[in-house]
């Protein structure tokens, strides 16, 4: 008895070390958890706070109505939006030319991206699992572009593919087996029975899917069911993981990674991914090696990286994810915002779809080629005018500052602040368009003359001058996948225009857009009516 209230003041002591050891290893593990990061505050230059939204919540018209009265309010200045992912400073245009060359050490997009979407939690850039994103930058640059014109079969098949799976087979496409496919498109007729609702988002997003599948894993993998939904739920997840995540304090997001499902969901989608490639990666070193290996991204990415990682499933699996969302997300929603747009002024289809059959009957290819992308001015004009009205992103040319920069001047933007230009601003300004309000389909095909097929005012052309538009951002670090996403767009919406009639629902117009802290999104969900048209030749 006497032992035991001897040992009891050794155990208790033992214990309270214990604890006291635990206490100090979880307030180190605390203090080591990263903060929220402040950017700094310019002083001297306007602030604007819309960032009184609960977390979780979406700012909904806050950020556009903001940008609409302020970059008026303060036209040609720098001013700056406190929103409730930080401060961004908003540079007029005038201010692009100066730091649109400056490398990654001064100003970075990456970086911007990092902390924006929560990347680390998200698994939206190479960076996030460690791999340099320079290779797949390059694929997309060089590789994508360069082969778009070989690419453009494939393109039109996968098209042809995913609609007929969708939305049933087309008189035509079942004509075509004897025919040349393309050479009496004059004699389709403009009436036929059986409407049918659909979910315009919902197909696109799908079709858009496979084909670009097609272009970034080969025909062998792109109409997988596994692989197919692991593309199109990695989208629409990671973009929600970025709204839940951010609504934990930066030191919890660590511990919330594990129970937020939608960042649980970014795992299961890149761990299946790995399992899909297993045996695909393997393969496509045995044909790269013997000189066989077709042309597309998954080559191309195993040919950029060095040796170390060309057997690395992980980098693989993750590529596939980040380069189809981008694709999904910017083709399907842009497709979206153009086609509701045809349907509320029914008087473009005619001389669009008159415009896409006069260049195929030039062909000498049964599908649409590069060649044929430049002379299909009026669905052009058409397409840039839909982006202005609805830009994906009300910012762009966002940065993080890496080091101190001096503008021309004499303003100083501190390390560690982000800037971005207001594209929406620019889109909608009355001193450079006169009428922005007003919808013009053929605004852009006016500006371009009547003799000029390419260049100036030009989907795909960026530009800082009066009647240029910045949606995909300008300079060398302007989107590298725009070309691509030219060539995809116009091919579908060539197939859609030839071999269906569409028409919003009775009675209904426009579907009104989603307006987000981000940008200006179409209803996916609304729907839409759709007949095969018929081919009477």
């Amino acid at each position: 008895m006497l032992d035991q209230l001897h040992a009891y003041p050794v155990q208790h002591q033992t214990l309270s070390a214990i604890l006291v050891s635990a206490l100090v290893l979880v307030v180190a593990y605390f203090l080591a958890l990263p903060r929220e990061h402040a950017p700094p505050i310019l002083i001297d230059v306007p602030l604007v706070d819309i960032s009184q939204v609960k977390k979780g919540q979406v700012e909904l018209g806050g950020l556009q109505d903001a940008l609409a009265i302020n970059c008026e309010k303060y036209r040609g200045q720098l001013w700056q939006l406190k929103t409730r992912h930080g401060t961004i400073v908003v540079l007029p245009e005038r201010f692009i030319s100066e730091l649109c060359y400056l490398p990654e050490e001064f100003v970075s997009l990456e970086a911007k991206n990092t902390d924006r979407f929560f990347t680390q939690y998200t698994r939206l850039t190479p960076t996030s699992i460690g791999h340099d994103p320079a290779h797949l930058l390059h694929c997309v640059k060089h590789d994508l572009t360069r082969n778009i014109g070989s690419l453009m079969k494939e393109i039109s098949e996968e098209t042809e593919y995913a609609f007929n799976n969708s939305l049933g087979e087309c008189d035509e496409c079942r004509i075509r087996k004897t025919r040349d496919r393309f050479r009496s498109l004059t004699n389709i007729a403009t009436t036929t029975p059986d409407w049918r609702e659909i979910a315009l988002g919902n197909v696109l997003t799908r079709a858009v899917a496979l084909v670009s599948g097609r272009v970034f894993a080969g025909p062998e993998l792109n109409r997988n069911p596994d692989y197919l939904q692991s593309i199109i739920d990695f989208t629409f997840v990671a973009f929600k993981a970025i709204e839940a995540i951010s609504r934990y304090p930066a030191w919890l997001r660590p511990l919330a990674q594990y129970w937020v499902e939608e960042v649980r969901g970014i795992k299961r989608s890149l761990d299946q991914m790995e399992k899909i490639l297993a045996s695909i990666v393997p393969e496509r070193l045995r044909l790269i090696a013997e000189g066989k290996a077709p042309s597309n991204l998954t080559t191309w990415h195993i040919n950029s990286v060095p040796a170390e990682k060309k057997n690395d499933l992980t980098v693989h699996a993750h590529t596939q994810l980040v380069v189809s969302t981008a694709a999904i997300h910017n083709t399907t929603m842009l497709t979206t915002h153009i086609i509701f747009d045809l349907l509320a002024r029914p008087e473009y289809l005619g001389p669009i779809r008159d415009e896409i059959t006069e260049v195929l009957s030039h062909e000498n290819e049964s599908y649409l080629t590069k060649s044929s992308m430049p002379k299909l001015r009026k669905l052009d004009s058409f397409m840039k005018e839909a982006q202005r009205i609805h830009p994906l992103g009300l910012l762009t040319f966002e940065r993080k500052v890496m080091q101190d920069i001096t503008l021309h001047d004499g303003t100083v933007l501190p390390k560690g602040c982000y800037f971005a230009v207001p594209a929406y601003f620019m889109a909608m300004d009355p001193e450079r368009w006169g009428n922005p309000g007003e919808f013009d389909g053929n605004r852009f095909l006016k500006l371009r003359g009547d003799n000029s097929v390419g260049g100036k005012y030009t989907f795909i052309e960026t530009g800082i001058g009066q009647h240029d538009l910045i949606a995909f951002g300008h300079g060398p670090h302007a989107c590298p996948g725009r070309f691509f996403l030219n060539n995809e767009i116009k091919v579908i919406l060539s197939y859609l225009l030839l071999n269906y009639e569409m028409k919003l629902l009775d009675g209904e117009g426009r579907p009104a857009n989603l307006v987000s802290a981000d940008g200006i999104g179409p209803a996916y969900s609304k729907k839409i009516l759709i007949r095969r048209r018929k081919y009477t030749a």
